[in-house]
């Protein structure tokens, strides 16, 4: 597969890794993906979060230029989806559900055939490889057959192939689906270190704590995008403003104040939350609590159930 010619003049897109504008996909008379919109920037890490069949991996496929959509369009590294797949392709990686690695190769061996792919001369090859064994500790196993390998070694090497060829945009569908924690917190410092070298990644995950690192957050759910927000903001927004316990000397919550809801963390409006409660007992203080981004995804899928919104 050769390197496709440059972007052209006029070409260049925005401050935009990624832009989606009206996506849609059908299969007979379901819906998978019902006008998706959404813009990513540069460098950012993407969290997409959505239940089983909720329209995640088909949205990526479609950003990936592996599946054409039914209508809408996209703009990945700056070129049109549909319409300059070859040219997306060379740019982005993906990693998906089902680990593209072949089983019956050594980690080495399929490391040279994603070289291969991409067209990465052996000295390029040999530098990114050792680079990136180092960092995902792949060096102890990399003559081992895939098929021998840990859960949490497989989802490495998969990574490894998928950002072999330095790309603008990753796409990571599940990258810590079945591993332990330790595997799981070296996957994020990675993709933190991606996101810090100017790398956009887009990441699903049904790991909700994990989503606390990313930039922004989409909800899907039954084929739409439901929220689309900063973590903090999706969390102040879902709980109607900040919870704001008050707290007695012991520690514990006070049964003299009702909690209290803050619209905004203001420091002016903090102090005025302190000095009521304070006016009640000076030993109380507050403490202010967010719901967990799990508690906001369940709280929103039971607002659509309850308005008769289901996921198909």
């Amino acid at each position: 597969m050769s390197e496709p010619a440059s972007r052209p003049p006029g070409e260049a897109s925005s401050g935009a890794a990624i832009e989606a504008e009206g996506l849609c996909k059908t299969f007979g008379d379901f819906k998978a993906v019902d006008r998706v919109s959404f813009s990513i920037a540069r460098g950012s890490i993407f969290g997409f979060v959505g239940s089983n069949g909720s329209g995640k991996s088909t949205t990526i496929r479609m950003l990936c230029g592996l599946l054409e959509p039914t209508e809408g369009s996209a703009r990945v590294a700056g070129f049109r989806v549909p319409g300059d797949e070859r040219s997306v392709l060379h740019r982005i990686g993906y990693m998906s559900q089902k680990l593209s690695l072949y089983p019956a190769l050594s980690i080495l061996e399929n490391v040279r055939f994603a070289a291969g792919i991409y067209s990465i001369d052996a000295a390029r090859r040999e530098s990114r490889w050792r680079t990136l064994r180092d960092r995902l500790d792949l060096g102890p196993y990399e003559k081992l057959r895939v098929s021998a390998l840990s859960v949490g070694i497989k989802q490495r090497t998969a990574l490894c192939c998928s950002i072999l060829h330095d790309p603008e945009v990753v796409f990571l569908d599940e990258p810590t689906a079945g591993v332990d924690l330790e595997n799981r917190a070296v996957f994020w410092e990675i993709i933190r270190e991606m996101a810090a070298g100017g790398i956009t990644v887009f990441v699903t995950s049904h790991y909700l704590d994990e989503m606390e690192f990313a930039d922004v957050i989409g909800f899907i759910d039954g084929g739409q995008m439901i929220a689309l927000d900063s973590p903090e903001k999706l969390k102040a927004n879902q709980a109607g403003g900040y919870r704001v316990e008050i707290i007695g000397p012991a520690g514990l919550p006070s049964a003299t104040l009702e909690p209290m809801l803050l619209l905004d963390l203001e420091p002016a409006t903090v102090a005025g939350a302190r000095r009521r409660a304070r006016s009640h007992d000076p030993s109380l203080n507050i403490r202010i609590a967010l719901p967990t981004l799990e508690e906001v995804f369940l709280e929103m899928l039971r607002a659509r159930e309850r308005e008769g919104q289901v996921t198909p």
